[in-house]
């Protein structure tokens, strides 16, 4: 049966709402400027369903029906749900399609500011220097997402991808070098305590990926990189453009010797991370003001308090004191949990 229009928009909307919506499309080719979405009606031995095409291989610019798929329902859940379709076992039809420039409904380009389309390349390599081992990081992202054991997980971390990054690391095991996302353990303000028991899933010991226990204290372990969370950059549709200016700012940080050396003194003193990686906005007014916080007050938990002032640095380079209560509003765009301001007024 095919798809109404009306029910298609709903499932999109639906897709696009998802947490994980805007890790998935960054693995896109073409990113979502360039997105064929594409409703299909499936049945084999593996799932009965109906739902959009949302991963998977792309031939001809279009979505490989036939290969290894990422299909999207909302049939079972109004929130929707991932599954993962063997399209070589069984009937896929496809039951409705909204092409890029289909009558000017097709999906809306990340802007740079002043108006103008990201370069999608140049974007890649700003990601790839911001968050090291990007790819390998969303690759297996997807082949969690994929995985049926992941719903248990997802179940003891709901914030995983959210509020808890996805945490990319290499480790020792039995001798033998392996990489993978850290799914569960001991939650902490920066991601996870490592130092602790955790568990990894790896695609270095199966095809498919497998669910390791690290025993705490017992591995050498060294974080890789981090992929931004679906809260913050996630949820704005300027996500590139923001990503754009957060590595400017730190570009600028890293430029500046005296910076650097009064932050590493910090971070040792308070077991901030090597690098600033709060990035936050501030309103006030008609004015917006963007950077990466290097200065301020801690908590007693080292948590910066965002009810005193905290000094930022801006992409320009430039360092500015802010007092984030005269805010009319603020909101963290990357980086740990903080002590919010109230809203002045």
């Amino acid at each position: 049966m095919m798809m109404t229009a009306q029910e298609f928009a709903v499932l999109r909307e639906r897709f696009l709402a998802h947490p994980r919506a805007a890790s998935i499309m960054r693995r896109w080719p073409g990113g979502e400027a360039q997105a064929v979405w594409v409703a299909v009606e499936c049945e084999n031995i593996e799932i009965t369903a109906r739902g959009l095409v949302v991963g998977g291989d792309v031939v001809d610019g279009d979505w490989d029906l036939d290969g290894r798929f990422l299909l999207f329902d909302i049939d079972d859940d109004s929130a929707g749900a991932f599954y993962a379709v063997n399209g070589w076992c069984g009937s896929v039809k496809e039951i409705a399609r909204l092409d890029p420039d289909g009558a000017g409904h097709g999906p809306t380009p990340f802007m740079r500011d002043g108006g103008m389309n990201m370069d999608s390349e140049q974007t890649r390599r700003e990601m790839d220097a911001l968050f090291p081992g990007l790819e390998q990081n969303e690759a297996l992202q997807a082949a969690f997402e994929a995985h049926p054991g992941s719903v248990a997980f997802l179940e003891l971390q709901p914030e995983l991808g959210r509020t808890i990054p996805w945490v990319l690391v290499g480790c020792d095991v039995n001798g033998r070098q392996i990489t993978g996302l850290v799914v569960d353990g001991i939650v902490v303000r920066h991601g996870w305590d490592l130092r602790e028991e955790f568990v990894l899933f790896s695609v270095d010991i199966g095809p498919t990926g497998r669910f390791v226990t690290i025993p705490g204290g017992e591995a050498t372990v060294s974080v890789i990189g981090t992929s931004p969370s679906a809260v913050g950059f996630g949820e704005r549709p300027d996500a590139s453009a923001l990503l754009r200016e957060m590595v400017e700012a730190s570009a600028a940080w890293a430029s500046n010797a005296e910076l650097v050396r009064s932050w590493h003194a910090c971070a040792v003193l308070h077991r901030l991370p090597s690098y600033p990686d709060c990035f936050a906005e501030f309103h006030r007014d008609c004015e917006v003001t963007r950077g990466l916080v290097i200065g301020g007050h801690l908590d007693r938990d080292g948590q910066w308090d965002f009810t005193q002032e905290v000094q930022v640095i801006l992409r320009s380079g430039e360092t500015v004191m802010l007092d984030p209560t005269q805010a009319d509003n603020m909101e963290i765009l990357h980086g740990h949990d903080v002590v919010m301001p109230p809203r002045r007024g």
